[in-house]
């Protein structure tokens, strides 16, 4: 009975159903219960003892069968109405152009995507180009921005500085511009952010091609705090672009993002403000890179009024009828007399 009480307080608990229980009258020779659960069975005329009935087992089996089915059809319903998530196998995610550290020069090229990838120390970029060119591949700018360049023990998220030595930047044209052959330039070139070095070659079906590399770090880096770097690789590929025009993205691309960190600094220290600056006898003329610089822009060109050209028109004459001749009448003959045929014209006295 003890077992059959607990079953019953467990059923309550779960269900909110209460048992009530009622008294039982036995009789002389019967018994409501089995054989095994009776009691003494008292003498005849012997007044009725009160017993308490206990739920059949049944009940509370099918009760908690009901309970487990139940939480069963729950968790299938939450299961079917949960959304499908689907994940790739990428390496990189696309984020909006606004987040580009790198911006091209107003005027061009226009960036289309950016792909980023976060790592442990930085981040790593691929912008797309607008690309107008015949050879097969994408015009991009390939930024990398550090923070720290010294790897912790065991980190495989790790990313490091991008070599700038020969071998690197060959490996990276024929990647990135494969089957075309690219001629290193020679000269010393620098732009806002250092010096920087690059490539160019025409492509079989005739457009030029340009590989820019640069790598920014300060030249004398701190022990104490990690200085930072960014390292920057561009792809251009253009039909019938010259060489200065390609290279017009290398001097004039603009770094615009930053690490939160006092120790960030992959600029170095601003240059010091050249000594002749404000001195007497030293002018100073507004030329740029293009040449004179006017304030008020090119002087504006006037042009002459232009003359109406009319067309002559030649009135010919109207054509006046041409009369017969008439032949001149002999001096002594009277107009109109003809001379007799067969006779000698005979002049006047």
């Amino acid at each position: 009975m003890a077992h059959l009480r607990s079953a019953g307080s467990r059923l309550r608990g779960m269900t909110g159903l209460r048992l009530v229980s009622r008294p039982v009258r036995r009789t002389a020779g019967a018994s409501s219960l089995p054989s095994d659960m009776a009691g003494p069975v008292p003498a005849t005329g012997a007044s009725p003892v009160p017993a308490t009935e206990a739920p059949p087992l049944r009940l509370v089996s099918g009760l908690i069968r009901r309970g487990v089915v139940g939480l069963l059809l729950v968790s299938l319903a939450a299961c079917a109405t949960r959304p499908l998530e689907v994940r790739t196998q990428t390496l990189g995610s696309e984020v909006a152009a606004t987040r580009a550290i790198v911006l091209p020069p107003p005027g061009g090229p226009s960036i289309v995507t950016v792909v980023e990838r976060n790592r442990t120390n930085g981040v790593e970029q691929e912008l797309a180009l607008s690309t107008v060119g015949r050879t097969s591949g994408q015009n991009a700018i390939y930024v990398t921005l550090l923070d720290a360049l010294e790897s912790a023990e065991g980190d495989t998220d790790f990313i490091r500085l991008p070599s700038i030595s020969r071998r690197a930047i060959e490996n990276e044209m024929d990647d990135r511009l494969p089957g075309i052959h690219m001629r290193v330039s020679p000269y010393f070139v620098q732009n806002k952010y250092g010096p920087f070095g690059y490539a160019v070659g025409r492509s079989a079906r005739g457009d030029t091609c340009l590989y820019g590399w640069q790598n920014i770090l300060p030249a004398e880096r701190s022990l104490l705090e990690p200085n930072g770097a960014i390292a920057v690789r561009v792809r251009l590929c253009e039909p019938g672009a010259p060489e200065e025009a390609l290279l017009r993205l290398m001097y004039d691309y603009s770094v615009v993002a930053h690490v939160r960190s006092p120790g960030w600094n992959p600029y170095g220290e601003p240059p010091p403000v050249s000594p002749t600056l404000g001195r007497l006898s030293v002018p100073v003329y507004p030329i740029s890179r293009n040449g004179f610089t006017r304030p008020l822009g090119p002087t504006p060109t006037i042009a002459a009024p232009a003359t109406t050209i009319r067309p002559v028109v030649r009135i010919e004459p109207e054509p006046v009828p041409l009369r017969p001749a008439v032949a001149p009448v002999p001096q002594g003959q009277q107009p109109g007399q003809q001379p007799l045929e067969g006779f000698p014209t005979i002049p006047p006295p």
